[in-house]
């Protein structure tokens, strides 16, 4: 009798076992509507691990009835498909109708969530694009445009490629006086140490090896406001130094080499919220954050952002 009674107690204590490390991992997805045609999706698991990769599905909310053959989830068409970035976020434009949003990290991790209605007079993504640099390269005209980033990393629009993007672009605006440079006569120093605007500068300047059909290269650096210049730009090496970014990052230096004409572009102090920069570095820390606080970060992110898409340059940056 005693046997039987440890042999339960045994597969009980498993069975919590069992239960507790699964309720450990458990997949969560936070949704946040942009409110001008875009939603933002985020995506962990409970027990803090990545969600860098999970497959995103937005489905039609009802029963698919057409005739044609469309991939299925759940009776229901797949609209689109997607992937998380590297840091579990992506952002994307709404579905017209009613939606769903499907996080996929396979059996018994699945998320369904209803996607924000697109509503009447919201402005579509669309109407946020930025008019694109244009460079040459090798005598090549080319137009480099914010999607292009987007695509060439499968990432989101997000802040830290704007700010790149747009400081970029007034630098080379007022470096050539509006003429359209050669890639291999580009030179951009950054005090930016984040992969987003790392990409950007690197896609800019023909660097990173991933951009199709580069003929001439460019020069990129990062040297942070110290002196300190990082020449390893691995997604490793980077978080180390990503952490603790204040104002005196957002310093970007774009130069003529032909000539050694230079524009220092500084974004402004009052385009970020008060209080951003210490909660983003309680984040980075992986600092232990109320909801209330997380909501609130995802808040300044949100209206930081939003400037980068609306406002003048004489109003985000200062620049000589």
């Amino acid at each position: 009798m005693k046997r039987i009674f440890i042999g339960l107690t045994v597969v009980l204590m498993f069975g919590i076992f069992l239960s507790s490390e699964a309720s450990a991992h458990t997949p969560l997805l936070f949704i946040e509507d942009n409110e001008n045609g875009t939603i933002c999706l985020e995506g962990e698991f409970s027990d803090g691990s990545s969600a860098a990769g999970v497959k995103i599905l937005i489905v039609e909310d009802k029963p698919y009835e057409g005739s044609k053959k469309v991939e299925l989830y759940k009776g229901k068409r797949i609209l689109k498909k997607t992937k998380l970035d590297k840091n579990g976020e992506i952002t994307i434009e709404k579905s017209e109708g009613s939606y769903l949003i499907i996080f996929d990290a396979g059996p018994g991790h699945i998320v369904e969530k209803k996607g924000p209605l697109l509503k009447a007079g919201e402005g579509s993504a669309s109407e946020f694009k930025l008019s694109p640099i244009v460079i040459t390269d090798k005598g090549r005209r080319i137009e480099i445009s914010t999607e292009d980033i987007k695509r060439n990393r499968n990432s989101s629009l997000c802040l830290c490629v704007l700010a790149a993007f747009r400081a970029a672009k007034l630098g080379i605006n007022k470096v050539w006086e509006g003429k359209i440079p050669e890639r291999e006569d580009i030179k951009i120093v950054s005090r930016f140490p984040t992969p987003c605007s790392i990409h950007c500068f690197q896609y800019i300047t023909g660097t990173d090896g991933k951009e199709p059909d580069v003929k001439s290269k460019g020069e990129f650096l990062i040297i942070l406001p110290d002196g300190t210049e990082i020449k390893d730009l691995s997604a490793e090496s980077i978080a180390e130094f990503s952490q603790d970014i204040g104002i005196d990052n957002w310093n970007f230096i774009i130069t003529r080499k032909s000539t050694n004409d230079v524009c220092e572009v500084q974004v402004k102090k009052d385009v970020f919220p008060e209080g951003f920069f210490q909660l983003r570095k309680k984040i980075k820390e992986k600092g232990m954050l109320t909801r209330k606080e997380i909501s609130e970060f995802k808040s300044m992110l949100k209206k930081a952002r939003e400037k980068f898409l609306t406002m003048k340059d004489s109003e985000l940056f200062n620049y000589n």
